[in-house]
C-alpha cells in the first residue's frame, strides 16, 4: 500500500512540475568543436557561452539552466554560481572553496539551487547543499539516513524526489571501494534517504563513472553504457519505474560537447560532427525491458530519533533516580505516626541487642543546623565503655578538644 501511495504522489508531482524547461550541459574546453549553435534556446546566445570562464588544462564543466527569469552556470567541481546580466558572468558565490564536489548534480526546487553529491578530498559523499543568493555562500542540509561515503553520478529528479541510482562507496583514506546495490532516493520535504532496490534478473547495470553524460530527463533518466556486448542507452521511466535498454550499436552522446535536453529531447553531436535529436517518448523496437526500481520505506523509527531518545534518556536518568529515591525515603520515613514508631522501636532494638553497634541515620529531608534532629544522625548505646572515644576518633575525626557531644535523656 505505502509503494502505492509513493508512485500516485510521484505521478502528481510529475504533473505539476510539467514545463517547458531545458537543461544544457557543455564542455567549455571544447566549445570550438559544436559545429552550429541552432538548438541554443532563445535565453542563450553563443556569445553567453564564449565568455563562461575557462582555463586551458583544467576541466570545465558546465551546467546551465534557467531560473526566475535568469540563466544560470554552474560549474563542476567549483561552487561558483554565475548569472548572466547585461553582457557578463557575476559571480554570486562569495567565497573561494573548491574541488569537493566533481560529479555533483545541481538543480532546483522551489526557486532554489541545490547540489546533491559528489566526489572530494579523498571520499564520496551524498551531502545535500543550498546556494544562500543573499549571502553569496553554500549551506548544508541536514538529512536524515544519509549513505555514508556514497555518491552516484545518475541522479534523477521527480518533483520534490531524487533518484541516486547504482553509485558505489569510496573512501580512499582506507582503500575503500564498493559498488552500491541499487541506489536510494532523497525526499526534499522530509529530508530523508530511503534505499532503491532493482529487480533486474539479467545482468547488473555494475559502476558508473564519472565524466560521463547521465542525463534527466522531464520523465526518463537516461545514460550511456554497455549492456553484455552491446552498446547502447539505459533508460528509466519516472512513470512506471521500468529500466530498458535500447541497442544502438554505439556511444555517441558521451563524446559530444554538449548536450542539450528539453523536456524529453535531448539534442547532441556525433563524432562525425552531426548534430542529433532522439525524442525519447517514442519506444523503438529494439528497445529491451530489463526490470523495475521500486522505492522502499524505512520501517520503525529511523537511527536518527532512535539515538535521539537514547541520549535524552542517559540526560535524565539521574533525575529520575533521585526524585523516586526521595519519594521512597519520605513514604518509609514520613508516614505518620506509626511509620516513625515503627522505625525508632526497630532502631533501638537494634542499639540494645548489639553491643558497641553504631548505626547511621539517613532518611527523609536533609537537617542543616548545631544538632542533629533525627533525621542525620548517628546514634549508640551511650552505656557502653569507650562508645564516645570510638565515635570522636574513628567515625568524626575530632580532636581531643572538640569532641562529639553526645544527646542523652535527662531521665530514662
Amino acid at each position: 500500500m505505502k509503494n502505492v501511495l509513493i508512485f500516485l504522489f510521484l505521478i502528481l508531482s510529475v504533473n505539476i512540475y510539467a514545463e517547458d524547461l531545458y537543461t544544457l550541459y557543455l564542455d567549455r574546453n571544447r566549445l570550438q568543436e559544436i559545429s552550429k549553435f541552432e538548438f541554443l534556446p532563445e535565453t542563450i546566445s553563443e556569445d553567453m557561452l564564449i565568455h563562461l570562464p575557462n582555463i586551458s588544462g583544467i576541466q570545465s564543466n558546465y551546467t546551465l539552466l534557467p531560473m526566475s527569469g535568469s540563466v544560470y552556470a554552474l560549474r563542476d567541481g567549483l561552487f561558483d554560481v554565475l548569472v548572466w546580466q547585461d553582457t557578463s558572468w557575476v559571480n554570486l558565490y562569495s567565497e573561494n572553496y573548491s574541488g569537493y564536489n566533481f560529479g555533483t548534480r545541481f538543480f532546483k526546487l522551489d526557486d532554489k539551487l541545490y547540489s546533491l553529491g559528489g566526489y572530494g578530498y579523498w571520499h564520496s559523499h551524498s551531502n545535500l547543499i543550498k546556494f544562500d543568493r543573499e549571502l553569496g555562500y553554500w549551506k548544508m542540509i541536514p538529512t536524515v539516513n544519509k549513505p555514508r561515503n556514497y555518491t552516484s553520478y545518475c541522479v534523477g529528479q521527480i518533483g520534490d524526489t531524487l533518484l541516486s541510482l547504482f553509485g558505489q562507496f569510496r573512501d580512499e583514506s582506507t582503500n575503500y571501494h564498493e559498488n552500491a546495490k541499487n541506489g536510494y532516493y532523497l525526499n526534499m520535504e522530509g529530508l530523508e534517504w530511503n534505499e532503491i532496490t532493482y529487480d533486474n534478473k539479467l545482468q547488473k547495470i555494475g559502476s558508473l563513472i564519472i565524466g560521463n553524460k547521465y542525463l534527466d530527463l522531464h520523465d526518463y533518466i537516461v545514460f550511456e553504457k554497455n549492456f553484455e556486448t552491446q552498446l547502447g542507452l539505459y533508460i528509466i521511466s519516472k512513470t512506471n519505474f521500468t529500466v530498458s535498454f535500447w541497442n544502438r550499436g554505439e556511444f555517441t552522446i558521451n563524446f559530444s560537447p554538449f548536450v542539450f535536453i528539453e523536456n524529453n529531447n535531448v539534442t547532441f553531436q556525433t563524432r562525425s560532427n552531426e548534430q542529433l535529436t532522439i525524442n525519447f517518448d517514442t519506444k523503438r523496437r529494439d528497445q529491451v525491458t530489463l526490470g523495475y526500481i521500486h522505492l522502499n520505506t524505512s520501517n520503525g523509527f529511523p537511527v536518527f530519533w532512535l539515538v535521539g531518545i537514547i541520549c535524552i534518556l542517559l540526560i535524565l536518568s539521574p533525575l529520575i533516580y533521585f526524585t523516586m529515591k526521595y519519594i521512597k525515603a519520605n513514604r518509609t520515613g514520613n508516614n505518620g505516626n506509626n511509620g516513625t514508631d515503627d522505625f525508632i522501636e526497630n532502631l533501638t532494638l537494634r542499639i540494645l541487642n548489639n553491643k558497641g553497634e553504631i548505626i547511621a541515620v539517613a532518611r527523609g529531608r536533609e537537617e542543616f543546623g548545631a544538632r542533629a534532629l533525627g533525621n542525620r544522625s548517628i546514634i549508640a548505646n551511650p552505656s557502653i565503655d569507650g562508645i564516645v572515644k570510638k565515635i570522636n576518633e574513628q567515625i568524626k575525626n575530632r580532636d581531643f578538644w572538640m569532641p562529639f557531644a553526645i544527646t542523652l535523656l535527662e531521665r530514662s
